[in-house]
C-alpha cells in the first residue's frame, strides 16, 4: 500500500528541506488515498460477509486482530468523538473532561476544595459541556453500541440467542463431540494438556468467580428472568 519513500515521510524521518509546498502536495496525496480506502471498507465487509467459512478459516483472520484493532484506536484518536449524555441542566451535551495539574500553581490553595490528588499529583478536574449536535449524538450511539456488541468476544457471561437456521446450524457443527475432540487434540499438540468442560447452567456460568449468564439478542444485552417460584403446597 505504501512504499518506502512514503513511509519515511509519514514517520517524520524525510528531511523536507524548503520544499514545504512538496510537503502540502504529499500530505494532500496521502488524504486523498486514506478517504480512497476508508470508502472501500463497505466491499471488504461484503467480502466478509460473502465468502464461505472453510475460506474464512483457511484466512486466519485472527491472526490480524492486533492490526485491526491497532488501526480502530488510531482512527478514534485521530476523529476524537466526544462522548454525549444527558447535563444536570436537562440538555443532551458532549463532555470533554480534562485534569490540569496544579502542583506549581501560584494559586493553588484558592482551589483547595476542588482539588483532586492522583498519584500523589494535586489536579483541577473540568468539563466542558456543549449542546450535542445530530451528528455527534449520532456518533456517541454508533460507539455506544460497538461497545455493547463486542462484549460477546470478551465477556464469557454472554449467550447470543439466534434462532436462524443458519446460526443454529453453526452451533450444531460447533458442539460436536468429534469436532471438539479434534480441537483438543490440536491445542494439546500446541500447549501441551488441554481440558474441557460441558455442563447445562442452572444458575451461573463456570467462571472464577460464577457469573449469571446474559442474553444478547440482535446485539442489544438483556438479563435472564428468572423462573418464578412455585407456590408452597
Amino acid at each position: 500500500m505504501l512504499d518506502y519513500d512514503q513511509i519515511t515521510k509519514l514517520t517524520g524521518k524525510w528531511d523536507w528541506g524548503d520544499n514545504a509546498q512538496q510537503k502540502a502536495d504529499f500530505n494532500k496525496k496521502m488524504r486523498r488515498k486514506l478517504k480512497l480506502w476508508l470508502k472501500e471498507m463497505p466491499d471488504m465487509i461484503k467480502i466478509l460477509n460473502g465468502l464461505p467459512p472453510r475460506v474464512i478459516e483457511n484466512a486466519s483472520l485472527l491472526d490480524d486482530l492486533p492490526k485491526v484493532i491497532k488501526f480502530v484506536e488510531a482512527f478514534l484518536e485521530k476523529a476524537d468523538p466526544l462522548p454525549v449524555a444527558e447535563h444536570e441542566s436537562g440538555e443532551i451535551m458532549t463532555f470533554r473532561n480534562y485534569a490540569k495539574c496544579m502542583e506549581t500553581h501560584p494559586n493553588v490553595d484558592d482551589w483547595k476544595s476542588h482539588i483532586k490528588t492522583i498519584n500523589e499529583k494535586r489536579y483541577l478536574i473540568k468539563s466542558h459541556n456543549l449542546t450535542a449536535s445530530p451528528a455527534e449524538i449520532r456518533n456517541c450511539d454508533i460507539l455506544s453500541q460497538h461497545i455493547e456488541h463486542i462484549q460477546r468476544y470478551v465477556d464469557p457471561s454472554i449467550i447470543v440467542i439466534d434462532d436462524s437456521e443458519e446460526w443454529q446450524k453453526k452451533w450444531h457443527q460447533e458442539r460436536d463431540a468429534a469436532a471438539t475432540h479434534a480441537e483438543m487434540n490440536r491445542r494439546a499438540d500446541m500447549m501441551g494438556r488441554c481440558g474441557c468442560t460441558l455442563q447445562v447452567i442452572k444458575k451461573e456460568l463456570p467462571t472464577k468467580p460464577p457469573r449469571k449468564p446474559r442474553a444478547m439478542i440482535d446485539g442489544k444485552i438483556c438479563d435472564f428472568k428468572q423462573p418464578e417460584a412455585e407456590p408452597p403446597n
